[in-house]
């Protein structure tokens, strides 16, 4: 019999939506109570060393979470549009 195992992607967490970040803590603490393994789709534009976003993914990251880049291109031309 094949074992399957949950994986939840997180994704829309940006630099400057502190709050985004505070109900990812919520969603990330519950689904830990859970022991459901989470992935963290990760657009690296904007987030700069040192703030509390990147502070937040690299302790996730310690504890297990994979970090995915995020494809998808949020500029109002994206690459490929044309």
């Amino acid at each position: 019999m094949a074992v399957s195992h949950l994986v939840v992607s997180l994704s829309g967490l940006t630099p400057d939506a502190a709050e985004g970040l505070d109900r990812a803590i919520d969603f990330t603490a519950e689904l830990d109570a859970r022991g459901v393994a989470l992935s963290q789709l990760l657009r690296p534009a904007g987030v700069s060393e040192g703030s509390p976003l990147a502070r937040w993914m690299h302790g996730r990251r310690a504890m297990g979470d994979a970090v995915v880049l995020h494809g998808f291109d949020h500029t109002a031309d994206p690459i490929g549009a044309w």
